[in-house]
């Protein structure tokens, strides 16, 4: 199995290398197949043998690139445009959508009102405190004010308590 591994590995390299004429120079693939049968060999460096293709017209190829430059996708054309563009998508991406995010969102006003509840139960139990009123009063809204039903309203009323 590992044998056809590395074969596999070795025919799939050089049919890379030989369909992949822009290598600008022969060089060597380390493959290391491991196996756990008996080998006097575990890494097989298979070398690229052809030399790149030339076309015979240049009028197709662009003489305003240069030779060594790799793009990062943005504009395989021109490199100040690809450079431009890369450096500035990446500077929206994280100044401005994380560190411009996070800062709203840390600094948006409280909307739920979570900090103002724990403020107002503190100044409540000063005043009672200050007062000397209880802490929890038991009747926080006067008995007169509330209004229970009468027995015949609640005639046929299932109550759960």
């Amino acid at each position: 199995m590992a044998s056809a591994y590395c074969k596999f590995l070795q025919t799939s390299c050089r049919f890379i290398l030989k369909n992949h004429h822009v290598l600008p120079k022969p060089f060597t693939i380390p493959v290391s197949c491991i196996s756990t049968s008996k080998k006097s060999k575990d890494t097989v460096a298979v070398e690229s043998i052809l030399k790149p293709v030339k076309t015979e017209t240049k009028s197709t190829e662009n003489v305003d690139r240069v030779k060594e430059w790799i793009s990062y996708g943005f504009d395989p054309y021109s490199e100040s445009r690809d450079r431009w563009a890369f450096h500035s998508m990446f500077f929206f991406s994280v100044t401005v959508c994380i560190v411009g995010g996070t800062f709203v969102l840390m600094y948006q006003p409280d909307n739920r009102m979570r900090d103002w509840v724990l403020r107002e139960a503190y100044l409540e139990l000063n005043r009672r405190e200050r007062d000397g009123l209880p802490l929890i009063d038991r009747e926080l809204i006067p008995r007169e004010k509330i209004t229970l039903p009468g027995e015949e309203e609640l005639q046929g009323v299932e109550i759960i308590i």
